[in-house]
C-alpha cells in the first residue's frame, strides 16, 4: 500500500492464514478454557429467535437511535489458529446480552486504506438501541471479561460509534447470516469542524447511490467515541444480501475518488465481510 500523497487506493484480500472464524457462535473450547471463558452465556437459536421477534415488532421505536458499534483488531501473527477461534467465540457469546440488538465478529474478506500503516484482520460490528445500552454493555462483566482474555492476543484495536438515525426505519437491525457488510472510515483534513454537517451529507448520497447497485441497508454518521478511532471521524455501513451483489457493486465504486468529498479527505479505510452463520450449541 502507498501514502495517502500518491492518490493509490490499495488492496489487500485477506488470506485465511489459518485464521479461520468458526462458524458456531456458541460453541466454546473445550481445552485451555478460562473460568470467563465457562461463564459466558451462549445464544441459543431460540433466543436469537426471540429476539429477532422483538426486534420486528419494535422496529419503528428502536430505529430511531440505532447504534452502530464497529471494533477493528489486528491478530498477532504468532497467535494459533485455535486461540483465534476462542477468542472470535468469546466475542460473539456476548449477543445474548441484553444490551445487544445484533452482534457479529468475523475475520475480514478484504481490507483497504489509502493509509499504509494501518492493517487489521477482524471485525466485530454490534447494533444497540441507544448509548445508555452500548454504554451498559461495555461495562457488563461478561464484556469485561472477555476484553481481558482476548486482550494479549491483539496487536491493535480500533472502535467506532455512530448513531444510525433514520437509516434503519422500517428495516430489521439483525443481519442475517451471509449478508455482506461493507464498512467505510473517513478521516477529515484538519479546519473542516464547521463543514462536518455538509460533508456526512454527501456520504451519504454517495452510499445511498449503493441501493441501485443491490445494497440493502445503509447507514453514516459522525463518530461519538473518538478515544480509539485513530482520528476518524465518520463512517458509513452498507448491507448487501450476499457477498456476490457487494462485490458486483463494489468493482465500480471508490469513494475516496468521489468528487464531492475527495478534496476534505485525508485517509480513507473500507473494510469488507460476511455475518457468519450461526448454529445452536448442543
Amino acid at each position: 500500500m502507498t501514502s495517502p500523497g500518491s492518490g493509490c487506493f490499495c488492496r489487500r484480500r485477506q488470506r485465511a492464514q489459518g485464521r479461520r472464524a468458526s462458524a458456531t457462535e456458541c460453541e466454546m473450547v473445550k481445552t485451555g478454557d478460562t473460568e470467563s471463558d465457562k461463564n459466558l452465556k451462549c445464544e441459543t437459536q431460540d433466543e436469537r429467535g426471540r429476539k429477532l421477534e422483538i426486534a420486528i415488532a419494535d422496529t419503528a421505536t428502536m430505529s430511531n437511535n440505532i447504534i452502530e458499534h464497529v471494533v477493528l483488531f489486528k491478530v498477532k501473527d504468532d497467535v494459533a489458529p485455535s486461540e483465534v477461534d476462542a477468542m472470535v467465540n468469546r466475542i460473539n457469546s456476548l449477543n445474548s446480552l441484553d444490551q445487544t440488538l445484533h452482534l457479529t465478529m468475523a475475520p475480514l474478506l478484504s481490507f483497504r486504506s489509502t493509509q499504509a500503516s494501518l492493517n487489521f484482520t477482524h471485525i466485530l460490528h454490534a447494533r444497540y438501541n441507544s448509548k445508555h445500552d452500548l454504554e451498559e454493555y461495555t461495562v457488563h462483566p461478561s464484556h469485561v471479561a472477555v476484553v481481558k482474555v482476548n486482550a494479549p492476543l491483539c496487536q491493535d484495536i480500533m472502535a467506532f460509534d455512530w448513531v444510525a438515525n433514520e437509516n434503519l426505519r422500517g428495516e430489521s437491525v439483525i443481519l442475517a447470516p451471509g449478508s455482506a457488510i461493507q464498512v467505510t472510515l473517513f478521516k477529515l483534513k484538519e479546519g473542516l469542524e464547521d463543514r462536518v454537517d455538509e460533508i456526512l451529507r454527501a456520504v451519504m448520497e454517495i452510499q445511498e447511490e449503493l441501493k441501485t447497485k443491490g445494497a440493502v441497508q445503509v447507514t453514516c454518521g459522525d463518530n461519538f467515541s473518538p478515544g480509539r478511532a485513530k482520528g476518524f471521524s465518520m463512517a458509513s455501513l452498507v448491507v448487501f444480501p450476499g457477498l456476490k451483489e457487494l462485490e458486483a457493486a463494489d468493482s465500480h465504486v471508490d469513494i475516496h475518488k468521489n468528487h464531492k468529498i475527495k478534496d476534505y479527505l485525508e485517509c480513507v479505510m473500507v473494510v469488507d465481510f460476511v455475518v457468519p452463520s450461526l448454529t445452536a450449541s448442543n
